[in-house]
């Protein structure tokens, strides 16, 4: 093979393999959010205030990693979707963003991780603390793993599956919540 047609394919492997690592889609917000129904209205007279979302470590491959950053939950992106998840569950009276709840939610987003491979394998580490009057009465952590579905394409498949992730972490953590209200 000439120098030329070798230049030609290492360009097409290039662009190829960019578009792989690169991923074309942004995490959507409503694909964040449980479909649960609650019926909890023995808190219905109580306010929840958001308070501190911390970011986490990242712990995927440097050269696996999505360079515009949209196959990653940030802070912001994490706190939207436990806002409006919180609102949606219809478990508070009100959802508060800052303070003024009686309750208070913390979480912290402490790793999260793509594994290449067939299929893409995405592990979201994350950590809540449910604070009454400046104590924490509670706190646990979800592990929520989730591979890329066949038939994704495969630019958006990593952030597919982290999309589910933080839908399957929301989950446990809201199925959980009336548990550890109880106890308050």
């Amino acid at each position: 093979m000439d120098s030329n047609k070798q230049n030609l394919v290492n360009l097409v492997m290039l662009i190829g393999g960019i578009l792989l690592i690169s991923g074309c889609r942004s995490m959507l917000i409503g694909n964040l959010l449980p479909n649960l129904e609650y019926n909890h209205s023995n808190y219905s007279d109580k306010n929840i205030s958001l308070g501190v979302i911390r970011g986490g470590e990242i712990r995927t491959d440097q050269g696996m990693r999505d360079l515009s950053g949209k196959d990653e939950v940030t802070p912001e992106l994490f706190s939207e979707a436990l806002y409006l998840s919180l609102k949606k569950s219809n478990m508070f009276k009100n959802v508060i963003r800052g303070n003024g709840g009686s309750l208070e939610v913390e979480a912290d987003l402490v790793s999260q991780e793509v594994i290449p491979g067939f299929p893409i394998k995405v592990i979201l580490f994350i950590h809540y603390r449910l604070i009454n009057d400046g104590a924490i009465v509670w706190k646990k952590s979800f592990i929520s793993t989730e591979n890329s579905l066949n038939g994704e394409p495969i630019t958006e498949s990593r952030v597919r599956a982290m999309e589910r992730a933080v839908k399957n972490n929301l989950e446990q953590f809201l199925t959980l919540l009336p548990t550890a209200l109880d106890s308050i």
